[in-house]
């Protein structure tokens, strides 16, 4: 695919990712690639939760089948052998073969399975959130695309850049107040990453389409010395992050929880 370097758009650069983080471009097309990554802060993010993602499910490793499964299975192998044994010797030993294929299917479904289990995807997704924050604060140009005070500037900034309209609420007043906007990248989809204040710390609200069953109420947790809280409204998905104390965090996410409630 033959690209030129000022054609290269956010969605071009998203779908070759991959294959970016893999060398497998030609050099014309990485070139357009890189030249796209160091001007856009939003796909650069991208590159770096590709990249965390790949790292986490590297960190995982392969994980057993339960002993008590592997034991019925060898049993029940162990058993059809015998059976076909007992067969004439130029017969095909079918049952043998389905019971050699059973044991590999199983014991590779019990891995996936005991691999998804073993993993909180919950926990994964708050790590992935915290990642985001962090990366937003190495520079100003990466924590906001948009500065502004103004909800009337930064939510119609919005559109065309993502799929859903997210709320935007001021609380200058409360002394937390709205500092500007961007486009971020989590659970491999854009989400809005709305940006707010609290004396000299940041606070970024992640906004996403509600992916799943919702949640009543706050969901609060910490991690790297970081306060996550999380809840749900009108079919979205929020995750307030920061350093600020705990307490605090819980007074804005319920000042946004009000704001954003329908009238």
């Amino acid at each position: 695919m033959r690209m030129e370097c000022a054609a290269m758009k956010c969605e071009e650069t998203r779908e070759l990712l991959d294959a970016f983080h893999d060398g497998e471009l030609q050099p014309a097309t990485r070139a357009a690639v890189e030249t796209h990554l160091r001007s856009c802060p939003s796909c650069s993010a991208a590159l770096a939760a590709h990249e965390a993602v790949r790292a986490k499910v590297r960190a995982l490793g392969r994980t057993p089948a339960p002993e008590q499964l592997a034991a019925k299975i060898r049993k029940s192998l162990t058993a059809s052998d015998a059976e076909a044994r007992s067969k004439a010797s130029s017969a095909p030993s079918w049952r043998a073969m389905a019971a050699s294929h059973l044991l590999a299917v199983a014991l590779g479904g019990a891995a996936v399975f005991g691999l998804v289990q073993g993993r909180d995807a919950r926990s994964f997704a708050i790590q992935e959130t915290v990642d985001a924050h962090v990366r937003s604060l190495i520079d100003e140009r990466t924590l906001m695309q948009v500065a502004s005070s103004d909800s009337h500037n930064v939510r119609p900034w919005f559109m065309g850049k993502l799929d859903f309209s997210p709320a935007v609420a001021e609380l200058d007043k409360e002394e937390f107040p709205l500092l500007g906007a961007r486009v971020d990248y989590l659970a491999n989809r854009y989400v809005a990453a709305l940006v707010y204040g609290r004396r000299k710390h940041r606070i970024n609200l992640f906004v996403a389409p509600t992916d799943g069953v919702v949640g009543a109420g706050i969901a609060s947790t910490a991690r790297n010395g970081y306060n996550i809280l999380e809840w749900q409204a009108g079919g979205l998905s929020y995750r307030a992050v920061s350093d600020i104390d705990a307490a605090e965090l819980v007074q804005f996410a319920e000042l946004v929880r009000a704001r954003n409630k329908p009238k």
